[in-house]
């Protein structure tokens, strides 16, 4: 059996932008710039802008979702950091982490291996529990291939629980979109 090295410095970028996000849940969210937090819809579906909190900082405004797949970008106050690394391509057997904020624990890292990658979702044989919504997904190089958005309830046999992840490909074309959003709002705001 091959062994799998995550990088000290792919850690600490990956625990460094990860923050806490409390809406109509909590969860967590990944700084993928400075002033801009991906996570998951459902964490902050029933509120609004003011009731929504990253780190304990109220969200400025929320810049875009996608209710089918569970997305959210929020423009906030973070701390900064250089724009996050996002990897398109993943593959089955493919070693990943998350980090995430699951119950008391803060900045928790889970490590675990793609089971497919399909269009649109990553199927991920992780052990994931409330709290790690809107976690990111990352390769051993600390590059960002996913969001997740969801687990099954029961562990499926031999192999652990399944989480869900929203794909790189996807996440890119979102951070696309929100640059041109945020550049556009600057203009029309002076």
């Amino acid at each position: 059996m091959r062994r799998h090295t995550i990088r000290f410095d792919s850690l600490y970028s990956a625990r460094n932008r990860c923050v806490e996000v409390c809406g109509s849940l909590s969860g967590t969210g990944v700084i993928v710039e400075t002033g801009l937090v991906f996570t998951n819809y459902h964490l902050i579906e029933n509120g609004d802008d003011s009731s929504i909190l990253v780190d304990g900082e109220c969200v400025e405004q929320v810049i875009y979702f996608d209710f089918a797949l569970d997305f959210a970008a929020l423009k906030v106050v973070t701390k900064e950091v250089k724009p996050i690394a996002i990897q398109t391509k993943c593959w089955a057997n493919q070693p990943v982490f998350y980090v995430g904020n699951p119950g008391e624990k803060v900045k928790a890292i889970q490590l675990g291996r793609i089971k497919s990658c399909k269009t649109g979702q990553i199927e991920v044989v992780i052990d994931c529990e409330q709290g790690f919504s809107g976690s990111g997904l990352y390769n051993l190089r600390g590059q960002l291939i996913g969001l997740t958005d969801s687990f099954d309830d029961e562990p499926a046999k031999n192999s652990g629980r399944n989480g869900y992840a929203i794909p790189g490909r996807n996440l890119a074309d979102y951070l696309s979109f929100c640059r041109k959003k945020i550049a556009r709002d600057q203009l029309l705001t002076g």
